[in-house]
C-alpha cells in the first residue's frame, strides 16, 4: 500500500536523520578501526562511502521537500491521495506512448479529452499488467476513462525528449517491418 504524503514525509525525515547520524559516526577513525576488524575484512572503496551517504542525505532532504509532498512553505501538501512523484508516473509514461503512437499514425496531435485515446491508453495499461481504472475512484464512476485526461495533459507538456525520440524510432521501425512483411506476403 502506498503511504500518504504525511507518512512519506515522516519516513523521509527518519531516513534523513539516520543518514546524518551514520555519516557523523563514520567520521570517527575509531569506528573504522572496529569496522575493519570484522571477519569480512576492511571496507572496500572507503573513500566513496561518505560522499555516497552525503549524496543520499541530500536526495532524501530534497525528496522530503519536493512539490509532490510539500508546499512552498514547507508544510505537507494537503488533499486526498497517496504520495507519488508525478515527475513521470507510469500512467504518464503510458500516456506519452499512446500520444506519440496517435501522432505517428494520424499525423496530428490528439485532444486529451479524446475517448478513443483514453480507451487505447486503458487497454495498453491493462495489457502491460496495470490494474483497471474503471472503478478506481468514485469521481470516475460516470466516466471511468476521464482519469487519463490528466496524464494526457502531462504527456503533451512533458519534454522527455530522449524517451519520445526512442519511442518514435520504435514506431517507425515497426511500421517499416510491417510494410516489408506485407509486401513480401503480397509477392508470394
Amino acid at each position: 500500500m502506498r503511504p500518504t504524503r504525511a507518512d512519506m514525509r515522516s519516513t523521509l525525515l527518519d531516513v534523513e536523520g539516520a543518514l546524518l547520524r551514520v555519516t557523523e559516526a563514520l567520521e570517527s577513525p575509531w569506528v573504522w578501526e572496529f569496522l575493519d576488524t570484522v571477519p569480512e575484512g576492511p571496507i572496500v572503496n572507503l573513500e566513496r562511502l561518505i560522499p555516497a551517504l552525503e549524496d543520499l542525505h541530500d536526495r532524501v532532504r530534497q525528496a522530503r521537500n519536493c512539490p509532490d509532498l510539500a508546499t512552498k512553505f514547507g508544510n505537507t501538501k494537503p488533499g486526498p491521495g497517496k504520495a507519488r512523484p508525478e515527475g513521470m508516473s507510469p500512467q504518464t509514461l503510458c500516456a506519452i506512448m499512446i500520444w506519440e503512437a496517435w501522432k505517428h499514425v494520424r499525423g496530428e496531435e490528439p485532444s486529451p479529452r479524446n475517448r478513443t485515446l483514453a480507451k487505447a491508453a486503458e487497454a495498453y495499461w491493462r495489457s502491460a499488467g496495470g490494474e483497471a481504472h474503471a472503478c478506481e475512484a468514485q469521481t470516475y464512476v460516470d466516466e471511468p476513462l476521464a482519469l487519463w485526461r490528466h496524464h494526457f495533459k502531462k504527456a503533451a507538456i512533458t519534454p522527455a525528449e530522449e524517451f519520445r525520440t526512442e519511442w518514435r524510432r520504435h514506431l517507425v521501425l515497426s511500421e517499416l517491418d510491417w510494410k516489408r512483411r506485407n509486401s513480401a506476403s503480397e509477392a508470394a
